[in-house]
């Protein structure tokens, strides 16, 4: 992690430094303060936890209160958002670019020379990923999948499979229902570990822009997720479900196929959701009641 000057963090926040320059090493937490480091206080029920022995810190807070000579206190709006911008615009360093030597990648498939492909991962025929896309390592990214520019995908994950899509015959034998569809997911995503999406069986399976998913979580084919909603571990999306904007899909959450979940929802933790879910509604339990 690079060194970043305290000076530089007021000029981020548009603060203004009466105090002495220092150099802030990296991040530490409320509960293990680090000399010469940035901690966020998001609750002020923490602030009685901010003692002990060290130098040179700076506190992002909500409120002011009494620290160290050497320490210091900035007061901004919403802690944590601060942190993380912090951390990501100054600390963090730019991960190499290119295709690993392990990885396997299709001729036919076209790959920003910004995009970073992770070691032993395959990327089939007709895929499109753009600018700054990194793909982890042992990780498939089907046919004809778009990876939008600036997204992530974890280790271990699978675009573009084949989903679950049968019809019985006269014999009752399950006849498999071709997927020709694919994947298409937006810019800024960030898709996190052992996570499978299926393909569409005709029309793509689309993750919009700013959407977020946690490790294991189930996509099945033609779902359709708004942009920005969290997915988190664990969550299964049955087929052709659409998920509005803004949503939060708790953690061992399932949506049964072909529901509609309104935008601003918020789906608990656990939930079995088996109807319908308007606008800005919350829902719990097995089967899911709103609340």
């Amino acid at each position: 992690m690079t060194p970043v000057s305290a000076s530089s963090i007021i000029n981020f926040l548009n603060l203004e430094r009466d105090f002495e320059d220092f150099e802030v090493l990296g991040p530490s937490s409320i509960r293990n303060i680090r000399s010469f480091s940035i901690v966020f206080i998001n609750n002020v029920v923490d602030i009685p936890v901010v003692q002990g022995d060290f130098e040179y810190v700076l506190f992002l807070s909500k409120k002011t209160f009494n620290v160290h000579p050497t320490c210091h206190v900035l007061q901004v709006e919403n802690p944590r958002l601060r942190f993380a911008q912090i951390v990501n615009a100054l600390f963090l360093k730019p991960e190499s670019r290119g295709i690993s030597q392990t990885a396997v990648c299709s001729s036919t498939s076209s790959i920003s020379i910004s995009a970073l492909i992770g070691e032993f991962s395959v990327v089939e025929d007709d895929v499109v990923i753009g600018d700054h896309v990194v793909i982890g390592h042992h990780t498939v990214i089907g046919r004809g999948s778009v990876i939008g520019d600036r997204s992530q995908i974890g280790s271990n994950s699978v675009i573009g499979t084949t989903g679950l899509g049968f019809e019985r015959d006269e014999n009752f034998n399950p006849i498999r229902i071709p997927h020709l569809g694919g994947v298409v997911i937006g810019k800024d995503v960030e898709v996190g570990s052992c996570v499978t999406i299926a393909r569409g069986t005709i029309d793509n399976t689309c993750i919009d822009n700013m959407v977020k998913i946690d490790d294991h979580v189930f996509i099945a084919h033609n779902v359709l997720i708004g942009a920005r909603s969290i997915l988190v571990a664990g969550c299964e999306v049955s087929g052709s479900v659409q998920i509005g904007q803004d949503c939060w899909i708790g953690p061992l959450s399932t949506i049964r196929d072909g529901l509609i979940i309104g935008q601003k929802s918020i789906i608990g933790m656990g939930a079995v959701v088996t109807k319908n879910v308007g606008d800005s509604k919350t829902v719990a339990g097995n089967p899911a009641r709103e609340f």
